[in-house]
């Protein structure tokens, strides 16, 4: 009977073996035909065993040889002899790698390894894996990761060390909350509140780590803020009910789940119609000094009038809950990406841009983009439809004056940016005694009077910007000429200009600039409408765009430095594949 039972029991499982095979994608079946040429090459390095297969999803079980891995104290805790690692093929094999688990929890707590186990080899699939390296390549990444972590190479600070266990809380629900406030400074209480701007349906801030004041808007809310005192490395994955979220947070060394309830409870009758809202804040395993943010709402709100009530309190741990996603911009947790950039010299700086045209209106989103603490914009003119060609503006803003409408556009990309705008002429500031209030004056005029008085005004002026005017070519747009005038130079910009057109001229490399210093001929410019229509420049959104974004570069390498001088640039487009170039002329005085 015994025998009988085994045989019915193997037929059992290789029809079932068989059945789950044919269940494969051609990419699943491509992969264990993979797996298994591998293990024919390197038998005492790696084999491969079957753990389930079926529609949509195939594991496999490879096993590492790691008896020759140099270990670190610090590092991870790899075996002896081998590690099993499971790869879960998805049905969008070999177009994106495997997933590797360990079967083990001896990772738990080391970085890049979510939820204690599933392996980080690849940070950034989308850039670091190639569908032709198949198995091998997957591997071979595997390998790797096993040894940099056995070597205690990972940088446990800068790692993905992801103390909410590395995967979005789930169950998910639309919205973002957007964090810039610092928090509180350690020792942070288990147990406190915040303050959340509803700004529109798709997103909230925490403005601030304490409840809301007066002079809040109608729309800021208290949310409660749960801290705990060790990294939740299992997540926060499928924890739907507020009761479940408070087990993991006392678990976490958090606030007892009793207290917890209470808080919230007390919070209810001060939300009206809004649901409850809960930060849930967890340190980074290795610096307590930083913390990392998970957003939940609940989706329930008890009646003010019962909120007290035992029986409601205990109710509240039944409350459903959906995770937000969190936008934390916290500066210590958040790097600019500009950061190694030279436009990262104008975060705090205070701008001020003359002529918002195809020039100044797209350097002046460039500076807003950078950090600037406060950009003032001067222009005299309107905008016209034809001007949506080449300028920084909208269909809406037809008819309307261009630094307004344009103030309008950049204070929209930063709440911690404040822009002014006038429509007074430039000229007439500087007649009637111009003042400077700020670090770096733009002139974007391309207007031969105000550069004359510029250049009377900065001979003398205290306190003196650093100036800088600008022009383009009037056939392309490709072509631009920027003088600069540190704040230190007793000179003006025109007086820069007038030097460097006596060094361009006199080479003939440098032909395709001599244009800055001639008269435009007819031919150059445009006249945009019939009759008798002031002409313009031709040219582009894309080659304004180009031009002024490599300007605010070059601009940003004089923000405190002593140098005067023109930049003269070509854009890479400018003359086909001959094209691009970049030329610094040094002022000199003249004899």
């Amino acid at each position: 009977m015994t025998a009988k039972r085994d045989r019915r029991r193997k037929k059992r499982r290789a029809h079932s073996q068989t059945s789950a095979a044919k269940q494969r994608t051609p990419g699943q079946r491509q992969a264990r035909l993979e797996l298994d040429d591998l293990a024919n090459r390197h038998p005492l390095v790696l084999s491969a065993t079957d753990l389930h297969a079926g529609k949509g999803q195939f594991c496999a079980r490879v096993r590492i040889d790691t008896s020759a891995f140099h270990r670190i104290i610090g590092g991870y805790p790899i075996a002896d002899d081998h590690e099993d690692v499971d790869l879960w093929f998805g049905d969008d094999y070999p177009n994106a790698p495997p997933a590797a688990l360990v079967t083990h929890d001896r990772f738990l707590n080391q970085p890049h390894v979510l939820l204690g186990r599933l392996l980080c080899i690849y940070l950034d699939p989308n850039r670091e894996w190639h569908p032709a390296l198949g198995v091998d390549g997957a591997i071979d990444r595997l390998i790797e990761f096993l040894r940099d972590g056995a070597e205690n190479r990972f940088d446990t600070r800068t790692a993905l060390f992801h103390p909410i266990g590395g995967l979005s809380p789930s169950p998910r629900i639309a919205g973002t909350l957007v964090v810039r406030p610092s928090s509180p400074a350690p020792p942070r209480a288990l147990l406190g509140r915040a303050t959340v701007n509803l700004r529109a349906p798709h997103r909230s801030d925490l403005i601030r780590w304490s409840t809301p004041t007066r002079d809040d808007t109608p729309s800021a809310t208290v949310a409660l803020v749960l801290r705990t005192t060790k990294a939740m490395t299992t997540g926060l994955v499928n924890v739907g009910t507020f009761g479940d979220l408070l087990f993991r947070v006392e678990s976490a060394g958090g606030p007892s789940a009793r207290n917890a309830l209470t808080a919230a409870a007390r919070l209810v009758p001060r939300l009206g119609p809004e649901p409850l809202r809960i930060v849930v804040e967890v340190p980074h395993p290795a610096d307590p000094q930083i913390s990392y943010l998970a957003h939940a709402v609940a989706g329930v709100v008890i009646p003010p009038s019962t909120a007290q009530h035992p029986d409601v309190i205990d109710g509240l741990s039944d409350l459903p809950i959906g995770w937000t996603a969190v936008s934390d911009l916290r500066s210590e947790v958040a790097t600019r990406r500009d950061a190694q950039r030279p436009t990262s010299k104008y975060a705090g700086k205070t701008v001020e841009i003359w002529g918002c045209g195809g020039l100044g209106s797209w350097m002046a989103e460039f500076i807003a983009r950078a950090g600037a603490a406060r950009i003032l914009l001067r222009d005299t003119g309107a905008v016209s439809g034809g001007l949506l060609v080449r300028q920084n503006y909208l269909e809406d803003d037809t008819g309307l004056a261009k630094a307004p409408q344009l103030a309008v556009r950049l204070a929209a990309i930063a709440d911690d940016l404040t822009v002014a705008a006038a429509t007074e002429s430039a000229l007439d500031v500087l007649t009637a005694g111009y003042v400077p209030n700020a670090d770096i004056l733009i002139d974007a005029t391309i207007n031969i009077t105000l550069a004359a008085r510029l250049d009377e005004w900065a001979r003398t002026a205290t306190p003196k910007p650093l100036i800088a005017q600008v022009a383009t070519d009037p056939r392309t747009a490709t072509l631009a000429l920027m003088v600069i005038s540190a704040p230190a130079a007793s000179i003006g910009p025109a007086t820069i200009d007038d030097a460097t057109s006596v060094t361009v001229l006199k080479d003939p490399t440098l032909e395709r600039f001599h244009g800055f210093w001639s008269p435009h001929s007819t031919a150059e410019q445009l006249v945009p409408t019939l009759g008798c229509s002031t002409p313009t420049f031709h040219g582009s959104a894309a080659d304004l765009a180009s031009t002024a974004g490599s300007l605010v570069s070059l601009l940003a390498n004089h923000i405190d430095v002593d140098s005067n001088g023109a930049h003269l640039i070509e854009a890479s487009h400018a003359r086909g594949p001959a094209g691009g170039g970049h030329h610094f002329i040094t002022y000199s005085a003249p004899d």
